[in-house]
């Protein structure tokens, strides 16, 4: 980007980018919109090429066509212009009977209709054949009609078709996980600026999309966004009560994944703490949850983990001692692939 932009970067899972969401800040939405303005807007011809999957984004092509006049004449009458020449024109016989320089417009159904410059693409058909609404349909059926609608599924929208035809999961509620990339940058005056992102510990692919702002040079867009594939080689997640009751016993749930080509053991550690104590499971899994014997200290397992996407769960049973308060369990995990720690809290009450 030139300095002195103001750059902004996102992203999206894949799962989620599919679906092709209207608000998204594409190029071709923008050229779309771009030419929504435009007074005379069936002089622009464009096609808009889109993947019916959502695979690939959205491209608006433009076409070399001035406007749908069938012959020199009309097409200047189309762009509002009146002739003034002594060159000879070829054009189609007309009725005679619409007035050019009032605004008139032939509709060229055979019946001799007019209708106005302003007419055209108002939503309503002045002509016998459509002429005046030619052409007018947008390429995007994105907007919600206004007011209440008792069925959603017959809303005519491109964003609903897309929606509706992938399961309703927590993707498209899930700006927690997408902190990692929204970064809003100012380039230097080099002309380029390094940002560092830690990734979401996930084994996911995303798309990272961005678009420039710049005082002189105007909008620029990323086309095409970027693949990121963040398979973490190591890394665990903990899964535990968001709260529990004083003297309670509660299980910290550990899921150790290993995305490399190799078997692995990793080494899992729960820290000791005067807040909690380790519950010790008896033979055969029998634990005495009256009176459970118990340790402080670090706890260590040593466990092994599959290769290529393999995930091994470990539970640690804990007493809780906090009368009350906000406890923290943090676990730490180390292979020879790597390390990785992961931090709960739970209210004690």
């Amino acid at each position: 980007a030139e300095p002195g932009s103001y750059f902004s970067l996102s992203c999206q899972r894949i799962a989620n980018w599919v679906k092709q969401h209207p608000n998204a800040p594409t190029h071709a939405r923008l050229v779309h919109a771009l030419n929504a303005m435009e007074p005379y807007p069936r002089l622009i011809h464009s096609v808009l090429h889109q993947s019916r999957d959502g695979e690939s984004g959205d491209h608006l092509t433009p076409l070399n066509s001035a406007s749908y006049g069938s012959d020199a004449l009309q097409t200047l009458q189309h762009s509002a212009l009146n002739i003034l020449t002594d060159a000879v024109m070829h054009y189609y016989g007309k009725s005679g009977l619409c007035n050019s320089t009032e605004g008139q417009l032939e509709c060229g159904d055979g019946r001799g209709s007019c209708y106005q410059h302003h007419e055209i693409c108002d939503g309503t058909a002045h002509c016998f054949n459509h002429a005046d609404e030619l052409a007018c349909k947008q390429h995007y059926d994105d907007e919600f009609p206004e007011g209440d609608t008792d069925d959603i599924l017959a809303l005519r929208s491109d964003a609903l078709f897309r929606l509706l035809r992938h399961a309703f999961i927590m993707d498209n509620f899930d700006p927690d996980d997408l902190e990692w990339c929204m970064q809003d940058v100012w380039i230097d005056h080099g002309g380029a600026t390094i940002v560092e992102l830690e990734p979401f510990k996930t084994a996911e692919d995303w798309l990272l999309e961005g678009y420039a702002l710049h005082p002189e040079y105007g909008l620029a867009i990323i086309r095409e966004p970027l693949l990121y594939v963040s398979d973490p080689l190591f890394y665990i997640h903990v899964d535990g009560p968001a709260m529990c009751r004083r003297g309670e016993q509660i299980a910290i749930r550990v899921f150790i994944y290993n995305f490399a080509n190799i078997d692995i053991q990793a080494l899992v550690t729960l820290p000791a703490s005067d807040d909690y104590k380790f519950v010790h499971v008896e033979e055969g899994g029998s634990v005495d949850y009256y009176k459970p014997r118990v340790s402080g200290g670090d706890h260590q397992h040593l466990i092994w983990v599959p290769k290529e996407g393999g995930m091994t769960e470990v539970a640690f049973p804990l007493a809780i001692m906090m009368q009350s308060g906000t406890l923290e369990v943090t676990i730490k995990a180390v292979s020879q692939q790597g390390k990785d720690d992961e931090s709960i809290e739970i209210v004690v009450k």
